[in-house]
This record gives C-alpha cells, structure tokens and sequence, in this order.
C-alpha cells in the first residue's frame, strides 16, 4: 500500500512530466495551418538565432491576422519555449508577454483551476516580483497555491515552493511576521513529507533552525542545529559545507555560553573536514582558525593560540605572495601582535604592531584597524615601562577614534580614558623645576612636536630645551593661563604635558 509520501511524490512527478513533455495535438484538433511554420520552428530551435527567427515568424503570423488557437498543445507549450529563451536572454518584457499567451492558452485548454496552469502562473509571478509589482506577484502565487490546494490537499509537497515564494514577497514588502509564519508552515509539510533518518531532514533541521533563530529561545535552535548534524555525520553523501556550516554555528553559540572548550571541538571538527575537502593551506581556513585561536584566548591560553594564529599569517602570506602589503595580512598581524600582548610578551608584541602600522598606513592612513593597533602598541611599550611612546601612540589612535567613530564611541572612551591614565603617570614621572636638556630627550621632542602642531615655533625638533623652546612654552603657558616661567631652564614639563593632548569635544 502506497504512503501519503510516496503517493504525493508521484503526482509532484506526473504533473512535473505533464508540463516538460511535448504533447500532441487533442483528439479532434483542427489545427490552423497558418500558425505550423512557427510549431515546427519552435520545437526545433536550440540556438539563439533559432529562437530569434521563431519569434519573427510569430510576430508575422500574428500580423497576418490569425488569432491563437486554443486547440493545438504544442502551440501552447511552444509559446513557453519561447517565453523560458527570453528568461535566459533577461529579457523580462517579452518573457511576460510568451508566458501570458501561453497562459491564456492553457486555461482555455485544461480550465482555469487545473494543476497544469501552477508553473505558468509561479513565472508569471516571478516576473512580476522582479518588476517590484509585489501585489499582483502575491494575487497569482495565491491563485496557484489555491489550485494546488483544490486538486491535490492544503498540505501537498507541491504547495511548499508557492509558500517559499510568498515567504519572499512578504520579506520584501516588510511583512517579517508573515513570513515567518509560512516558514513554519513549510518546515511543517516538509517534516510530514519526509523521512525522520533520511538526509534530507539534516536540510530540513538546518533551516528550520534558521527559523526559529528568529522567533524561539537559542536551545530550541541548538538542538534543531545538532539533530542536522548528526544526521549529515551519519550520512555518506557530499554534505561537507553544510556540516561545516553547521559546525561554526555550534562552536559561536557555545561561544556565546561561554563553554569555550567546546566550542574549540566544533572547531577542530570543522577544520579537519575543511582540511580533507579544500587542502590544508586553503585560505578558507583562516576564519575557523582565528575563531579557534580566540576560544584558547578567552581561556587564557595564548600559547596554544599563537601557532593557530601563524599559521593563518603563513597561509595569508602564500596567498597574497604577489601583494605582500595586503591589509589582511596586517589584519591577522595585529592579531598575533595582540596574542603576545596577552601573553606578557611585549617585545615580539612591539615588533608585530610596527609591522601591522606600516602595511596600515600605507594601505589606509585612517582606520579603526590601525587605531587599535596603535592601541595595543601604546600597552605593550608602557608595559615595557616606555610611557612617553606609549602615551604618543595611544594619542594618534585617539584622535583617529574620534574621527572614525566619535568621541562617545564606547572604543574612542576607553582608549582616551587609558591616554588620561598615561598622562597622569608622565605628570607623576616629571615633577615641576626637574632639569632635562638630555636626560628625558623622547619626552622634550615629543613636547616641541605638539607645539609645532599648535603653530607655535619651538626651534628645532631635537630633544633639546633651548631658548626657542623656551619661549614657545612660555607662549603655550600663556594661552593655557598657566603660571609664566621664569627660571631658564627649570621647565615644568608635567604642566606642558598635561595639557597639550588630545583636544575631545564631549
């Protein structure tokens, strides 16, 4: 005895031949002789040019004052052909013109509620849906749904790809609930149709927790994303994208739970079947071994992240051989720069940041990338107790933070409020009246750099207090309203530097 499944299976399988299969004249058929040139034509044509020449010959015929007759079926299912060139072509005018013939065509033939006039009216729609014309695409795709409905059961698999169209439409014209439910209402007929152990079910379970991503708790999803992969594991066909798809949607949401080693066995599983499929220097690889590199981050285990992190460099590398200053490279640089950081490592940190800012800003002079490498850079030489550089390097990320992204971007507030944390140190490491011609050298060029940046002319920039520089801070003092100095040499640099920073409007 037939199952429901099998007996809705066969009927999707007799109407698709109905409607692919060239069909002979009906019984009785008095064909028009005029419209036979053009029957032959079409039925024959597989080139552009063929196609082309049946047009023409239509296009006469018609002109010649002969009427469509609805008594000939391959003049019907030729008008298609047509109507399926121009789809390929692009031509969406003509396209809608052959389909609507044929249409036309059809309903006189088989009656306007046979399951014959369904593909006809889903092209139509389609057409319609291109054209942005969302009312009457919906009207036909309902039409079509309703005689599906009508002749085969509300719940029949030939419904499902109507209901996928109209789920479409409703997402285009913003209807987000509408279509959600006919989400669900597909994933519902799919679940009856199909077999619980069979890998079309793995599909159905994947998209069904793309659904429920939407409208249900994550556990709901999870284990619709689980019961997908189990079964695309269990099965032998050529399922290796959608397992590793799977795979990385696991491994973020265990991320998100904060169960980070099992997010890292997603991952390897992930990787090793990339690795089988693609090579194990592919450039795909790179995604899940960042992501596997950050889990042992988020563990504080930067050691096992850091080979993960140059190998992608290395794969990087190969595949930009021809562009060595390409910014993904300095995108996975900066990555590994910051894994050392973690690591108490400043010193290859160091060396890695500078590496990263000079493909940076050769590439794109400001960034958010750049930004924070100047960022992690500033920590790891104030980690290394170098605080004048450090205190330089944060500033440059400042003021690009608060161009890129504002000042009251939560990255542009905390990195300016680690600048006022430096700031404070280097107050505290130069009090007033402390004599520096040589000894604090960096800090003095770094004070006559910002004051020839405010237009004020210390001399040249060469570390040392002479009498320029001091008559250009006397000048910055006075604008701040400062106390004046007035004792040589005795500069308060904790006073200059406190105040020539970042200027952030709030």
């Amino acid at each position: 005895m037939l199952t429901r499944s099998t007996k809705q299976t066969f009927s999707a399988i007799l109407l698709f031949l109905l409607l692919i299969v060239p069909i002979a004249p009906l019984r009785g058929d008095t064909p028009n002789p005029a419209w036979q040139p053009f029957i032959d034509s079409i039925w024959n044509s597989t080139t552009p040019a063929q196609y082309i020449n049946s047009e023409k010959l239509f296009d006469e015929i018609i002109k010649g004052g002969n009427k469509l007759p609805h008594n000939n079926l391959k003049l019907t299912w030729g008008l298609n052909r047509l109507a399926n060139f121009h789809h390929k072509e692009g031509n969406i005018k003509k396209e809608e013109s052959f389909v609507t013939h044929s249409l036309t065509l059809q309903e006189k033939n088989f009656g306007k509620d046979s399951p014959l006039l369904a593909s006809s009216l889903q092209q139509l729609a389609s057409i319609w849906q291109k054209q942005l014309k969302y009312n009457l695409a919906q009207r036909t795709l309902e039409r079509a749904l309703k005689i599906i409905e009508k002749s085969y059961g509300k719940n029949h698999i030939l419904t499902i790809n109507i209901l996928k169209k109209l789920a479409i439409i409703d997402e285009q014209t913003g209807r987000t609930k509408n279509a959600l439910h006919l989400k669900q209402q597909i994933i519902k007929q799919l679940n009856q149709a199909i077999p619980k152990s069979s890998t079309a079910m793995a599909v159905i379970y994947d998209k069904e927790a793309d659904i429920q991503q939407l409208d249900s708790p994550k556990s709901r999803e999870v284990e619709l994303q689980n019961r997908a992969l189990e079964l695309y594991m269990n099965s032998r066909g050529p399922f290796h994208l959608a397992r590793i798809k799977l795979l990385l949607s696991l491994a973020e949401s265990s991320q998100k739970e904060k169960k980070y080693e099992e997010a890292i066995e997603y991952l390897k599983s992930a990787l090793a079947i990339s690795e089988n499929i693609k090579g194990i220097s592919h450039p795909d690889l790179v995604d899940i071994l960042v992501k596997t590199a950050k889990n042992y981050q988020l563990l504080n285990n930067p050691p096992q992240a850091q080979p993960l992190l140059h190998r992608s460099l290395l794969i990087l590398e190969n595949k930009h051989r021809i562009e060595p200053d390409h910014p993904e490279i300095a995108q996975i640089i900066y990555t590994i720069a910051d894994n050392y950081r973690n690591d108490n490592k400043p010193e290859q940190a160091i060396s890695l940041y500078n590496r990263a800012l000079a493909i940076l800003q050769q590439n794109s002079p400001s960034s958010t990338l750049l930004a924070k490498t100047l960022n992690g850079l500033a920590h790891s030489l104030h980690s290394k107790g170098n605080v004048f550089m450090a205190e330089e390097a944060n500033r440059q990320a400042v003021e690009m933070l608060v161009v890129i992204a504002g000042s009251g971007s939560p990255l542009a507030t905390k990195t300016l409020k680690y600048h006022r944390e430096l700031i404070a140190e280097m107050t505290q490491k130069i009090q007033p009246g402390f004599k520096a011609p040589t000894e604090l050298k960096e800090q003095v060029r770094l004070i006559q750099t910002r004051l020839t940046a405010l237009q004020i002319n210390p001399g040249p920039i060469d570390g040392y207090i002479g009498p320029r520089t001091i008559k250009a801070i006397k000048t910055f003092n006075s604008r701040m309203g400062l106390l004046p100095q007035t004792k040589g040499k005795d500069i308060p640099l904790s006073d200059v530097i406190a105040h020539i920073t970042p200027i952030v409007k709030k």
